[in-house]
């Protein structure tokens, strides 16, 4: 879209309300506009970053907007369909057997107007999208799944380009940010799970888009033309004719109220939504923009492979943004002013920007405290994210810094952490900002806005538990490399019996072992994926209820009398020295038995 425009009919907004009194609706409608006035800067350098990539927007609305009012897109060639705003009923009711509990209770949901992908995006679309910006990668995987057999999008040289014969079947095998970069790039974003659904529903509650009764000639759906392993009869008007994908719009009397064609079936379409299942009890009955946290994001449509019960309008489900399959697609909105969503870094990627040449009048400040699953907290970078405008700021962490504060342009924000010189691997690499949740384990990006002049508190860099969604920083080249510990033994005796000494993963399930033989004075325990582990030692010459058969690393604490695990924590590359398991007087049962 053409944010430029967009920005100026704000501004008006705003003028007209300041000159002529206002309606109470009237004055919030302009309150709320000029609260996005600080996406300004932000959308206008996104713009100019990326306008060799893309090309410039220009929708074309037709004159009377109302139900069957459509535009086309001039980025993608796709037709968009209007949705009035309006209230609908979203979800399903107590009393229908085929409701699962996520799609339960059944609420009244009040929505502004609205224009979504009459189709979902095809193959051909999509090339187009690949030979602009390329195959990025976003959280473990790239955007298109290139690799899998499944796709019908091919790379020839330097080129992408739809497979012969598929170029209007709806691509498939694309993540949740491969859909999201999309639809910015096409000037669009991905609809909220509520417009996804008023869109396919209408406003009189329908269970399927074309009405309450369902008819598989209206919709690709897993019927007996379908290629699979289900017997699935065909409706009395006949079967679908497709035993996989259909090219889009095929079916135009299995239409929404509104016009959009595949609503149900062909594939399960990507929207913004986090998804939780008990998100119904909570949701607000206007414009819902889904959970606040959470680390699968909403599916809708169902596909061919469904049955009826599966393509309703009212159905979720929901997956790993990571995740992509042969029978996931989606399709993109839009609005006038679109709902303030945090779907995907800008496009290009950030490039880092670490020193800060800015006019203190746009600056805020951010603070937080910084934490580690040890006590000894290590050095790393924080990385904070400013959304919609290509940049990435960054501030080196001292070794046991326990807090952190920086100046930033205003903006909305992610924020997240790195270990520089530590691997990927579940090993606590990377953590993302937690402070303005509710916990710091639910594992979700955390998006915040900076003011100028005014300070953001509380962005705890804490939430070390999670490797979705956490971009790796620019030029990062993981170290694949392993650590490990080294001390000195004894026991309680001139003599030292031969001895086992185990490194538990703390926070996992693994366990790393060497054994020493008798009069050994010191171990070493290689091989060790960087993480935090815990070392008990193992008399293997003596098996004594109550005597000294275990022993503990006390080379942390004043004594070798405390009986306690000591957090050891391995870094790529690096021996970590002085873990000596003195402590040979714990109780029996106090420590895990010998592996």
């Amino acid at each position: 879209m053409n944010w430029i425009r967009i920005v100026a009919l704000i501004g008006g907004l705003i003028l007209i309300c300041s000159i002529s009194s206002c309606s109470p609706s009237e004055a919030a409608i302009a309150t709320a506009i000029a609260e996005t006035q600080v996406f300004e800067d932000s959308i206008a350098e996104a713009i100019a970053q990326t306008q060799e990539a893309q090309p410039t927007s220009t929708l074309i609305p037709t004159p009377t907007l109302d139900v069957g009012s459509t535009m086309v897109s001039d980025e993608d060639g796709m037709t968009l369909v209007y949705v009035p705003a309006g209230s609908f009923w979203m979800g399903s009711g107590m009393d229908d057997q085929n409701a699962d509990d996520d799609e339960q209770p059944g609420h009244e949901v009040t929505l502004d107007a609205f224009w979504i992908d009459q189709t979902e995006v095809t193959n051909a679309m999509y090339a187009v999208f690949l030979n602009n910006m390329g195959n990025q990668s976003m959280g473990r995987e790239t955007w298109l799944n290139a690799d899998d057999q499944q796709v019908l999008i091919e790379q020839v040289g330097d080129e992408w380009r739809a497979m012969s014969g598929y170029a209007d079947h709806p691509v498939v095998e694309v993540t949740w940010y491969g859909a999201v970069a999309y639809c910015e790039w096409a000037g669009r974003y991905l609809p909220t799970e509520a417009q996804w659904e008023k869109a396919a529903r209408g406003e009189d509650g329908r269970i399927y888009p074309w009405g309450n009764i369902f008819d598989s000639s209206l919709a690709n759906v897993d019927d007996e033309t379908a290629d699979d392993d289900y017997e699935v009869d065909c409706s009395p008007s006949g079967c679908d004719g497709f035993d996989r994908m259909s090219p889009v719009g095929f079916f135009t009397d299995g239409a929404s109220q509104y016009g959009a064609l595949d609503m149900a079936g062909n594939v399960w379409e990507w929207v913004a939504d986090l998804y939780d299942q008990g998100y119904y009890d909570i949701s607000p009955a206007e414009n819902p923009l889904g959970p606040s946290s959470g680390d699968e994001r909403v599916q809708r449509s169902g596909s061919w492979l469904n049955r009826p019960k599966y393509v309703r309008t009212a159905n979720r489900s929901g997956d790993s943004p990571d995740y992509s399959g042969n029978g996931m697609g989606f399709r993109c909105a839009w609005s006038e002013v679109a709902p303030l969503l945090i779907q995907a870094t800008p496009l290009p990627p950030p490039t880092s920007v670490p020193a800060i040449e800015t006019p203190e009048s746009i600056m805020g400040t951010v603070t937080g405290n910084v934490c580690y699953p040890s006590e000894y907290i290590p050095a790393m970078v924080a990385y904070f994210d400013r959304i919609f405008a290509g940049e990435l700021y960054d501030l080196p962490i001292s070794v046991n810094q326990t807090s952190y504060s920086i100046e930033l342009p205003n903006g909305m924000y992610n924020a997240y952490a790195w270990l520089p010189d530590y691997s990927l691997g579940g090993h606590y690499s990377q953590a993302v900002a937690c402070g303005l949740k509710d916990s710091c384990i639910d594992h979700s990006t955390l998006a915040f806005e900076v003011i100028a002049g005014e300070t953001v508190r509380d962005i705890d860099l804490c939430d070390w538990y999670s490797q979705e969604e956490v971009p790796l920083p620019p030029g990062y080249q993981p170290v694949q490399e392993t650590g490990a510990i080294s001390g000195e033994l004894m026991y309680p005796s001139e003599y030292i019996p031969g001895m086992k000494i185990v490194a538990f993963e703390k926070y996992g399930s693994s366990w790393f072992w060497t054994i020493t033989p008798a009069f050994a004075s010191e171990y070493t325990i290689e091989n060790l994926p960087p993480g935090i582990y815990q070392v008990v030692a193992y008399n293997l010459e003596f098996d004594i209820a109550g005597g000294y058969t275990k022993a503990v690393t006390c080379g942390l604490t004043d004594g070798c009398n405390d009986h306690t695990l000591v957090d050891v924590v391995v870094e790529s590359g690096r021996t970590t020295y002085g873990i000596d398991p003195w402590d040979w007087y714990a109780a029996p049962g106090a420590y895990p038995d010998m592996p």
